[in-house]
């Protein structure tokens, strides 16, 4: 904790402390390697992202303090629960690789907002985006959060889910041809 701490303040460690299951995820990815590192995004101020093979999660510096935390509980959930998978033509038809991809973004995000809804339980002022998101689940379940993700935009491009992930897809076609 006192390298979190130095790494992002004492303030994000005091809140973090408050989701026993974020406590919980943050000594699974110490445990497997799994490095935070701040960084800048000019594109959102809710920005995260994680990089499976190089075991490092991203978090945006401007993202309010409950966003890192619950992004760090999301992106533990792509990077250690269930990866997202390969983008291989050769074994997955682009249809089939997009609905799973979606799939694995509906579970990391339930899995991000059991952390929001304890650190909510427990006081911490939530930001608008994860509030709405939380809001959308404990009123209308899952159904109403794929829903509400099929309209959402990654924090990395600004593309719908969808469009995110069938662009891997065609990229990864297109690199069978070059």
């Amino acid at each position: 904790m006192k390298r979190l701490a130095k790494q992002f303040g004492t303030s994000l460690v005091k809140a973090l402390v408050l989701s026993p299951t974020l406590v919980k995820d943050l000594a699974e990815l110490r445990a497997h390697g799994i490095k935070i590192r701040r960084v800048d995004n000019k594109l959102s101020n809710t920005f995260a992202e994680s990089d499976p093979r190089k075991k490092i999660i991203y978090i945006g510096k401007n993202c309010p303090i409950s966003y890192q935390l619950t992004a760090i509980a999301h992106e533990k959930y792509h990077v250690l629960t269930r990866l997202t998978p390969a983008a291989d033509p050769n074994k997955i038809k682009r249809g089939q690789f997009v609905s799973e991809c979606f799939q694995c973004e509906m579970n990391a995000t339930v899995h991000d907002l059991m952390v929001a809804g304890e650190l909510q339980a427990a006081g911490l002022e939530m930001d608008a985006h994860t509030l709405d998101l939380l809001t959308v689940y404990q009123t209308g379940g899952r159904r109403a959060l794929r829903k509400r993700l099929s309209e959402a935009t990654t924090s990395n491009t600004g593309q719908t889910y969808r469009a995110y992930y069938g662009q891997i897809w065609d990229d990864a076609e297109e690199a069978l041809w070059v």
